[in-house]
Parts: C-alpha cells; structure tokens; sequence
C-alpha cells in the first residue's frame, strides 16, 4: 500500500501522461494491502462513483503501467496475473505469498524473504527478481480443524 504515492509525478517519470483512467487504475492499486487481478481492478473501479471503465481499457492500462515499471505484474500458480506497484522509494521489493486453496495472495513485509544480491557474473545483470510463497494460508488451515 503506498499512501503518499504522487501518482501524476510517478506517470510523468515513467514517460506516460496522467490521464483520469490510469489514475484510477492506480489509486484501486495503490489502496490495496494485496495485488489485484484484472477482475478485482475492474469491480473496484465499479463501486466506485464516475469511474466506470470497459475491461479492455483496464487490461490495456494495466499492461501498460507494468510494461514502463510503474506496476509488477505477478504470475501466479492459478495463472491469474495479480498487479502491484513497482518497485520504487515509496514501495519497497518484496515477496508474496500465495494460499493454494482460496487463492488469496498478500504481500509479505519487505524483510521476511531476504534474497542473495551476490550475482554469477555470467548471468549478466539482473534486474528484477520475483519471489512468491505458495502454501496455505492461516485462514484455510483453521477452517481444516
């Protein structure tokens, strides 16, 4: 969740113009304690007043923002995409965790999953790197007992 996101500056610095509807796709994004699919992005748009928008158009602004590093996109294990914020100041990396049963996905604080910078050189140089736990979540294991 970031807060005190600019979003016209973080728009502005990727190259893309603030139009009212990647604003909005944004502040559904940047409200959320979790990544969001597509569908989610969409229903929110909806509760929301004066901020209806077609799926296509959502997709597009979507695939956008993670195409200029303003979102990550997530693979998930479901083979439903999930969007978060990039990485920047403001929304630190970090992993994810995936319940298999109910298909939830939460993000993890940015210290819980600590990854080896030390790079093979013959990688070349890595630029993003994604980390998602899969497993069950609390919620479903007690629902088990």
């Amino acid at each position: 969740m970031c807060v005190d996101c600019d979003y016209p500056t973080l728009l502005r610095t990727a190259g893309l113009s603030p139009t009212c509807n990647r604003l909005a796709v944004l502040a559904v994004l940047t409200r959320s304690a979790a990544p969001l699919t597509t569908r989610e992005v969409l229903d929110s748009l909806d509760a929301s007043a004066g901020a209806a928008m077609n799926r296509v158009t959502v997709y597009r602004i979507l695939e956008l923002l993670a195409h200029k590093g303003v979102l990550t996109r997530l693979a998930c294990p479901d083979r439903v995409d999930r969007y978060c914020l990039g990485v920047s100041p403001l929304h630190p990396s970090h992993a994810h965790f995936y319940c298999q049963r109910c298909g939830n996905m939460r993000c993890l604080q940015p210290d819980s999953v600590r990854l080896e910078t030390d790079q093979d050189a013959s990688l070349g140089q890595v630029e993003a790197a994604q980390v998602l736990l899969a497993g069950t979540c609390s919620i479903c294991l007690s629902r088990r007992q």
